[in-house]
Protein backbone atom coordinates (compact mmCIF):
# COMPACT_ATOMS: atom_id res chain seq x y z
CA UNK A 1 0.00 0.00 0.00
CA UNK A 2 1.07 3.60 -0.55
CA UNK A 3 -0.27 7.15 -0.43
CA UNK A 4 -1.67 8.69 -3.59
CA UNK A 5 1.33 11.04 -3.81
CA UNK A 6 3.79 8.14 -3.59
CA UNK A 7 1.70 6.31 -6.22
CA UNK A 8 2.20 9.32 -8.50
CA UNK A 9 5.95 9.22 -7.86
CA UNK A 10 5.99 5.50 -8.67
CA UNK A 11 4.15 6.09 -11.94
CA UNK A 12 6.42 8.94 -12.98
CA UNK A 13 9.54 6.88 -12.24
CA UNK A 14 8.13 4.17 -14.52
CA UNK A 15 7.53 6.52 -17.46
CA UNK A 16 3.80 6.87 -16.87
CA UNK A 17 2.09 10.27 -16.82
CA UNK A 18 -0.66 10.36 -14.18
CA UNK A 19 -3.34 12.97 -14.81
CA UNK A 20 -6.23 12.50 -12.34
CA UNK A 21 -6.43 9.86 -9.62
CA UNK A 22 -8.82 8.61 -6.93
CA UNK A 23 -8.60 5.96 -4.23
CA UNK A 24 -9.87 2.49 -5.10
CA UNK A 25 -11.28 -0.60 -3.45
CA UNK A 26 -11.73 -1.44 0.21
CA UNK A 27 -8.67 -3.12 1.67
CA UNK A 28 -7.36 -4.63 4.86
CA UNK A 29 -5.63 -2.09 7.10
CA UNK A 30 -3.65 -4.98 8.57
CA UNK A 31 -2.36 -6.42 5.31
CA UNK A 32 -2.71 -3.56 2.81
CA UNK A 33 -4.30 -6.01 0.35
CA UNK A 34 -7.42 -5.10 -1.66
CA UNK A 35 -10.47 -7.16 -0.79
CA UNK A 36 -11.70 -7.64 -4.33
CA UNK A 37 -10.63 -8.51 -7.86
CA UNK A 38 -7.80 -6.64 -9.56
CA UNK A 39 -6.75 -6.94 -13.20
CA UNK A 40 -3.91 -4.76 -14.50
CA UNK A 41 -2.81 -4.66 -18.14
CA UNK A 42 -4.99 -7.70 -18.79
CA UNK A 43 -3.34 -9.83 -16.09
CA UNK A 44 -5.01 -11.09 -12.88
CA UNK A 45 -3.30 -9.52 -9.88
CA UNK A 46 -5.78 -10.58 -7.20
CA UNK A 47 -8.80 -12.86 -7.05
CA UNK A 48 -11.57 -13.10 -4.49
CA UNK A 49 -14.25 -15.79 -4.18
CA UNK A 50 -17.77 -15.33 -5.53
CA UNK A 51 -19.09 -12.37 -7.49
CA UNK A 52 -18.56 -8.67 -6.90
CA UNK A 53 -19.49 -5.45 -8.68
CA UNK A 54 -16.58 -3.97 -10.60
CA UNK A 55 -15.51 -1.28 -13.03
CA UNK A 56 -13.56 -2.22 -16.14
CA UNK A 57 -11.54 -0.04 -18.50
CA UNK A 58 -10.72 -1.05 -22.05
CA UNK A 59 -7.44 -0.19 -23.76
CA UNK A 60 -9.11 2.70 -25.60
CA UNK A 61 -10.17 4.30 -22.31
CA UNK A 62 -13.86 3.39 -22.47
CA UNK A 63 -15.31 1.71 -19.43
CA UNK A 64 -18.25 -0.17 -17.97
CA UNK A 65 -19.60 -1.50 -14.67
CA UNK A 66 -20.88 -5.05 -14.20
CA UNK A 67 -20.71 -8.17 -12.03
CA UNK A 68 -17.55 -10.25 -12.09
CA UNK A 69 -16.43 -13.61 -10.77
CA UNK A 70 -13.40 -15.71 -11.63
CA UNK A 71 -13.20 -19.49 -11.26
CA UNK A 72 -9.66 -20.87 -11.10
CA UNK A 73 -8.28 -24.40 -10.90
CA UNK A 74 -5.05 -26.40 -10.87
CA UNK A 75 -4.89 -29.68 -12.79
CA UNK A 76 -2.45 -32.57 -12.83
CA UNK A 77 -3.20 -35.60 -15.00
CA UNK A 78 -6.90 -36.30 -14.34
CA UNK A 79 -7.10 -34.49 -11.00
CA UNK A 80 -8.38 -30.92 -10.70
CA UNK A 81 -8.66 -28.77 -7.59
CA UNK A 82 -10.05 -25.25 -7.10
CA UNK A 83 -7.93 -22.18 -6.41
CA UNK A 84 -10.05 -19.97 -4.19
CA UNK A 85 -7.79 -16.92 -3.77
CA UNK A 86 -4.99 -15.25 -5.71
CA UNK A 87 -2.64 -12.92 -3.83
CA UNK A 88 -4.70 -12.86 -0.63
CA UNK A 89 -3.17 -13.43 2.82
CA UNK A 90 -3.33 -17.20 3.58
CA UNK A 91 -5.26 -17.90 6.77
CA UNK A 92 -4.84 -20.73 9.25
CA UNK A 93 -7.78 -23.12 9.42
CA UNK A 94 -9.05 -22.30 5.92
CA UNK A 95 -9.57 -25.29 3.61
CA UNK A 96 -8.78 -23.33 0.47
CA UNK A 97 -5.73 -23.11 -1.75
CA UNK A 98 -4.06 -19.73 -2.19
CA UNK A 99 -1.98 -18.83 -5.25
CA UNK A 100 0.72 -16.23 -4.56
CA UNK A 101 3.30 -14.45 -6.69
CA UNK A 102 5.67 -11.54 -6.17
CA UNK A 103 2.78 -9.08 -6.61
CA UNK A 104 1.62 -10.27 -3.18
CA UNK A 105 4.90 -9.92 -1.30
CA UNK A 106 8.40 -11.32 -1.18
CA UNK A 107 7.22 -14.00 1.29
CA UNK A 108 4.02 -15.95 1.92
CA UNK A 109 3.49 -14.16 5.29
CA UNK A 110 2.25 -17.44 6.81
CA UNK A 111 2.78 -18.50 10.44
CA UNK A 112 1.09 -21.92 10.51
CA UNK A 113 1.85 -25.43 9.26
CA UNK A 114 1.23 -25.36 5.51
CA UNK A 115 2.23 -27.11 2.31
CA UNK A 116 3.97 -25.01 -0.33
CA UNK A 117 4.32 -25.88 -4.02
CA UNK A 118 6.58 -23.50 -5.95
CA UNK A 119 6.26 -23.47 -9.74
CA UNK A 120 7.84 -21.82 -12.79
CA UNK A 121 5.84 -20.76 -15.83
CA UNK A 122 6.47 -22.71 -19.01
CA UNK A 123 3.75 -21.16 -21.19
CA UNK A 124 0.62 -19.03 -21.01
CA UNK A 125 -0.16 -16.12 -18.70
CA UNK A 126 -2.64 -14.78 -16.16
CA UNK A 127 -5.05 -13.18 -18.65
CA UNK A 128 -8.77 -13.83 -18.29
CA UNK A 129 -10.17 -17.09 -19.70
CA UNK A 130 -6.71 -18.53 -20.23
CA UNK A 131 -4.50 -21.37 -19.09
CA UNK A 132 -0.90 -21.43 -17.92
CA UNK A 133 1.40 -24.43 -17.90
CA UNK A 134 3.64 -24.59 -14.83
CA UNK A 135 6.59 -26.78 -13.83
CA UNK A 136 6.93 -27.84 -10.19
CA UNK A 137 10.25 -26.59 -8.76
CA UNK A 138 9.88 -27.30 -5.05
CA UNK A 139 7.48 -28.87 -2.54
CA UNK A 140 7.75 -28.47 1.21
CA UNK A 141 5.78 -28.44 4.45
CA UNK A 142 6.76 -25.72 6.88
CA UNK A 143 5.29 -23.95 9.90
CA UNK A 144 6.74 -20.57 8.85
CA UNK A 145 6.69 -18.31 5.81
CA UNK A 146 8.77 -19.08 2.74
CA UNK A 147 10.14 -16.74 0.09
CA UNK A 148 8.25 -16.15 -3.15
CA UNK A 149 10.86 -16.18 -5.94
CA UNK A 150 10.44 -13.40 -8.46
CA UNK A 151 8.52 -14.59 -11.52
CA UNK A 152 7.34 -17.80 -9.85
CA UNK A 153 4.07 -18.96 -8.29
CA UNK A 154 3.53 -20.55 -4.88
CA UNK A 155 0.43 -22.60 -4.02
CA UNK A 156 -0.29 -22.62 -0.29
CA UNK A 157 -2.77 -24.39 1.95
CA UNK A 158 -3.15 -25.37 5.60
CA UNK A 159 -2.08 -29.03 6.01
CA UNK A 160 -5.37 -29.57 7.87
CA UNK A 161 -7.41 -28.15 5.00
CA UNK A 162 -9.56 -30.02 2.51
CA UNK A 163 -8.16 -33.54 2.17
CA UNK A 164 -8.49 -33.90 -1.62
CA UNK A 165 -6.64 -30.61 -2.15
CA UNK A 166 -3.81 -31.60 0.18
CA UNK A 167 -3.65 -35.05 -1.38
CA UNK A 168 -3.02 -33.67 -4.87
CA UNK A 169 -0.42 -31.10 -3.79
CA UNK A 170 1.45 -33.53 -1.55
CA UNK A 171 1.70 -36.15 -4.32
CA UNK A 172 3.26 -33.77 -6.84
CA UNK A 173 6.95 -34.24 -7.60
CA UNK A 174 9.65 -31.81 -8.70
CA UNK A 175 9.55 -31.64 -12.50
CA UNK A 176 5.85 -32.43 -12.78
CA UNK A 177 3.73 -30.27 -15.05
CA UNK A 178 0.51 -28.71 -13.78
CA UNK A 179 -2.02 -26.51 -15.56
CA UNK A 180 -3.58 -23.41 -14.05
CA UNK A 181 -6.87 -22.35 -15.69
CA UNK A 182 -9.26 -19.51 -15.04
CA UNK A 183 -12.66 -18.53 -16.41
CA UNK A 184 -14.53 -15.28 -15.86
CA UNK A 185 -18.29 -15.23 -15.25
CA UNK A 186 -21.12 -13.09 -13.92
CA UNK A 187 -21.25 -10.23 -16.45
CA UNK A 188 -24.80 -9.24 -17.33
CA UNK A 189 -24.25 -6.83 -20.24
CA UNK A 190 -20.51 -6.67 -20.96
CA UNK A 191 -17.48 -8.76 -21.95
CA UNK A 192 -14.86 -8.73 -19.22
CA UNK A 193 -12.18 -10.02 -21.58
CA UNK A 194 -12.41 -6.67 -23.41
CA UNK A 195 -11.16 -4.87 -20.28
CA UNK A 196 -7.45 -4.35 -19.70
CA UNK A 197 -7.95 -2.96 -16.17
CA UNK A 198 -10.56 -4.15 -13.65
CA UNK A 199 -11.22 -3.16 -10.04
CA UNK A 200 -14.07 -4.60 -8.00
CA UNK A 201 -15.55 -3.22 -4.81
CA UNK A 202 -17.13 -4.85 -1.80
CA UNK A 203 -18.90 -1.49 -1.38
CA UNK A 204 -21.38 -2.72 -3.94
CA UNK A 205 -23.54 -1.28 -6.69
CA UNK A 206 -25.02 2.20 -6.30
CA UNK A 207 -26.81 2.18 -9.66
CA UNK A 208 -27.68 -0.75 -11.89
CA UNK A 209 -28.96 0.12 -15.36
CA UNK A 210 -30.34 3.40 -14.04
CA UNK A 211 -31.98 1.97 -10.91
CA UNK A 212 -30.84 3.06 -7.43
CA UNK A 213 -29.91 0.12 -5.20
CA UNK A 214 -31.38 -0.67 -1.80
CA UNK A 215 -30.33 -1.89 1.63
CA UNK A 216 -27.62 0.75 2.04
CA UNK A 217 -26.15 1.55 5.46
CA UNK A 218 -27.40 4.83 6.93
CA UNK A 219 -24.21 6.38 8.31
CA UNK A 220 -22.67 9.54 6.87
CA UNK A 221 -19.01 9.50 5.86
CA UNK A 222 -16.58 10.66 3.19
CA UNK A 223 -17.33 8.67 0.04
CA UNK A 224 -15.73 7.76 -3.30
CA UNK A 225 -17.59 6.44 -6.34
CA UNK A 226 -17.17 5.72 -10.03
CA UNK A 227 -20.08 6.01 -12.43
CA UNK A 228 -20.71 5.50 -16.14
CA UNK A 229 -23.21 7.64 -18.03
CA UNK A 230 -25.47 6.42 -20.82
CA UNK A 231 -23.21 8.10 -23.40
CA UNK A 232 -20.15 6.28 -22.03
CA UNK A 233 -18.67 9.21 -20.11
CA UNK A 234 -17.10 8.19 -16.81
CA UNK A 235 -17.39 10.17 -13.57
CA UNK A 236 -14.96 10.03 -10.66
CA UNK A 237 -16.74 11.38 -7.59
CA UNK A 238 -15.55 12.15 -4.07
CA UNK A 239 -17.12 13.99 -1.17
CA UNK A 240 -15.42 14.89 2.10
CA UNK A 241 -16.85 14.26 5.57
CA UNK A 242 -16.27 13.69 9.28
CA UNK A 243 -14.95 17.24 9.67
CA UNK A 244 -17.02 19.51 11.88
CA UNK A 245 -17.71 22.91 10.39
CA UNK A 246 -16.50 21.81 6.96
CA UNK A 247 -18.19 18.64 5.74
CA UNK A 248 -20.38 16.00 7.33
CA UNK A 249 -20.29 13.52 4.45
CA UNK A 250 -23.20 11.57 2.95
CA UNK A 251 -24.98 8.26 3.31
CA UNK A 252 -24.48 5.64 0.61
CA UNK A 253 -28.13 6.13 -0.41
CA UNK A 254 -27.50 9.86 -0.95
CA UNK A 255 -24.34 9.04 -2.89
CA UNK A 256 -26.34 6.74 -5.18
CA UNK A 257 -28.93 9.45 -5.83
CA UNK A 258 -26.19 11.99 -6.51
CA UNK A 259 -24.58 9.74 -9.12
CA UNK A 260 -28.01 9.34 -10.71
CA UNK A 261 -28.45 13.14 -10.74
CA UNK A 262 -25.11 13.42 -12.56
CA UNK A 263 -26.49 11.21 -15.33
CA UNK A 264 -24.91 7.87 -14.42
CA UNK A 265 -26.74 4.65 -15.28
CA UNK A 266 -24.24 2.41 -13.48
CA UNK A 267 -22.10 3.26 -10.45
CA UNK A 268 -20.17 1.49 -7.70
CA UNK A 269 -19.20 2.59 -4.21
CA UNK A 270 -15.45 2.47 -3.55
CA UNK A 271 -13.60 2.77 -0.24
CA UNK A 272 -14.50 5.87 1.77
CA UNK A 273 -13.70 7.39 5.14
CA UNK A 274 -10.06 8.36 5.52
CA UNK A 275 -9.28 6.67 2.20
CA UNK A 276 -11.34 9.14 0.15
CA UNK A 277 -8.96 11.24 -1.92
CA UNK A 278 -8.79 12.84 -5.35
CA UNK A 279 -6.15 14.95 -7.05
CA UNK A 280 -4.43 15.67 -10.31
CA UNK A 281 -1.68 17.32 -12.27
CA UNK A 282 -3.18 20.51 -13.65
CA UNK A 283 -2.25 22.59 -16.73
CA UNK A 284 1.08 24.35 -16.35
CA UNK A 285 2.38 22.16 -13.51
CA UNK A 286 4.51 19.06 -13.02
CA UNK A 287 3.38 18.31 -9.48
CA UNK A 288 0.37 16.40 -8.18
CA UNK A 289 -2.18 18.39 -6.16
CA UNK A 290 -4.68 16.77 -3.78
CA UNK A 291 -7.91 18.74 -4.24
CA UNK A 292 -10.10 17.37 -1.45
CA UNK A 293 -9.55 17.36 2.31
CA UNK A 294 -8.94 13.79 3.61
CA UNK A 295 -10.67 13.19 6.93
CA UNK A 296 -7.54 11.70 8.52
CA UNK A 297 -5.86 15.08 8.12
CA UNK A 298 -3.25 13.47 5.87
CA UNK A 299 -3.01 11.06 2.97
CA UNK A 300 -3.84 7.48 3.91
CA UNK A 301 -1.87 4.57 2.51
CA UNK A 302 -4.31 2.68 0.27
CA UNK A 303 -4.02 -0.62 -1.59
CA UNK A 304 -4.91 0.65 -5.06
CA UNK A 305 -6.03 3.65 -7.06
CA UNK A 306 -7.65 4.48 -10.38
CA UNK A 307 -5.67 6.95 -12.48
CA UNK A 308 -6.28 8.59 -15.80
CA UNK A 309 -3.03 8.56 -17.75
CA UNK A 310 -1.95 11.51 -19.88
CA UNK A 311 -1.05 10.04 -23.28
CA UNK A 312 -0.32 13.34 -25.04
CA UNK A 313 2.99 13.68 -26.85
CA UNK A 314 5.40 16.61 -26.87
CA UNK A 315 4.38 19.17 -29.50
CA UNK A 316 6.61 22.19 -28.90
CA UNK A 317 3.54 24.40 -29.40
CA UNK A 318 3.08 26.94 -26.61
CA UNK A 319 -0.09 26.31 -24.62
CA UNK A 320 0.29 27.53 -21.03
CA UNK A 321 2.45 30.47 -19.92
CA UNK A 322 2.97 31.62 -16.34
CA UNK A 323 4.15 35.24 -16.52
CA UNK A 324 6.12 37.11 -13.90
CA UNK A 325 3.54 39.18 -12.10
CA UNK A 326 3.56 42.95 -12.67
CA UNK A 327 3.13 44.72 -9.34
CA UNK A 328 2.36 48.18 -10.74
CA UNK A 329 0.87 48.77 -14.16
CA UNK A 330 1.83 52.46 -14.22
CA UNK A 331 5.14 53.24 -15.95
CA UNK A 332 6.95 56.50 -16.61
CA UNK A 333 7.68 57.47 -20.19
CA UNK A 334 11.27 56.63 -21.04
CA UNK A 335 11.35 53.49 -18.89
CA UNK A 336 11.11 49.90 -20.04
CA UNK A 337 9.88 46.50 -18.86
CA UNK A 338 10.87 42.99 -19.86
CA UNK A 339 7.94 40.60 -20.10
CA UNK A 340 9.16 37.33 -18.54
CA UNK A 341 7.66 33.89 -18.95
CA UNK A 342 8.49 31.99 -15.75
CA UNK A 343 7.02 28.68 -16.91
CA UNK A 344 6.05 27.55 -20.39
CA UNK A 345 4.21 24.32 -21.26
CA UNK A 346 3.28 22.94 -24.65
CA UNK A 347 -0.09 21.52 -25.69
CA UNK A 348 0.92 18.14 -24.24
CA UNK A 349 1.61 19.83 -20.87
CA UNK A 350 5.35 19.21 -21.20
CA UNK A 351 7.56 21.90 -19.73
CA UNK A 352 9.50 23.88 -22.36
CA UNK A 353 12.81 25.72 -22.00
CA UNK A 354 11.10 29.00 -22.83
CA UNK A 355 8.88 30.76 -25.32
CA UNK A 356 9.30 29.89 -28.97
CA UNK A 357 7.25 30.56 -32.05
CA UNK A 358 5.57 33.64 -30.57
CA UNK A 359 5.19 37.21 -31.76
CA UNK A 360 4.67 40.35 -29.69
CA UNK A 361 2.48 43.22 -30.80
CA UNK A 362 1.45 46.50 -29.19
CA UNK A 363 -1.64 48.65 -29.32
CA UNK A 364 -1.34 52.28 -28.16
CA UNK A 365 -4.20 54.56 -27.20
CA UNK A 366 -4.40 58.28 -26.48
CA UNK A 367 -0.92 59.82 -26.97
CA UNK A 368 1.07 56.67 -26.19
CA UNK A 369 3.84 55.73 -28.63
CA UNK A 370 5.28 52.68 -26.87
CA UNK A 371 7.07 49.85 -28.66
CA UNK A 372 7.73 46.16 -27.98
CA UNK A 373 10.74 44.21 -29.25
CA UNK A 374 10.81 40.69 -30.70
CA UNK A 375 11.94 39.42 -27.28
CA UNK A 376 9.13 41.09 -25.31
CA UNK A 377 10.92 44.21 -24.03
CA UNK A 378 8.46 47.10 -23.80
CA UNK A 379 9.75 50.70 -24.15
CA UNK A 380 7.23 53.24 -22.90
CA UNK A 381 6.85 56.54 -24.73
CA UNK A 382 4.23 59.25 -24.68
CA UNK A 383 1.15 59.25 -22.47
CA UNK A 384 -1.76 56.81 -22.49
CA UNK A 385 -2.75 53.17 -22.23
CA UNK A 386 -0.67 50.41 -23.76
CA UNK A 387 -1.86 46.87 -24.57
CA UNK A 388 0.74 44.21 -25.33
CA UNK A 389 -0.37 40.97 -27.00
CA UNK A 390 1.59 37.73 -27.32
CA UNK A 391 0.47 35.33 -30.04
CA UNK A 392 1.66 31.74 -30.41
CA UNK A 393 1.06 29.17 -33.09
Amino acid sequence: SRTISSAVEYMQKNSLRPLIGINGDYFSLKTGIPMGYTVIDGQIFSKESGMQDAVGFRADGTGFIDKIGIDASLSHNDTKINIQYINKWPQKGFSWIYMLDSNFSDTTKTDFNAIYVTCSRESGDMSLNSEMVLRVDDIKISDSAIKIPNGKYVFVMDVNGQAEYFDMLSHLAVGDTVVFRNSVYGAERNDWTSASHIMSSIGGRLLNNGVVGSGFSAGTAPRTAVGVKDNGNIIFYTIDGRQSGYSKGVTIASLAKRMQELGCVDAINLDGGGSTIIGGIFPGTDSFLVTNRPSDGRERRCANYIFLQDLREKTGIVWYVDWREIDNYKFLAGTGYQLEALKVYDTGNYKMDGLSGVTYSIQNSEAAQSEVSDTGFVTFRGTGAVKVSVTSE
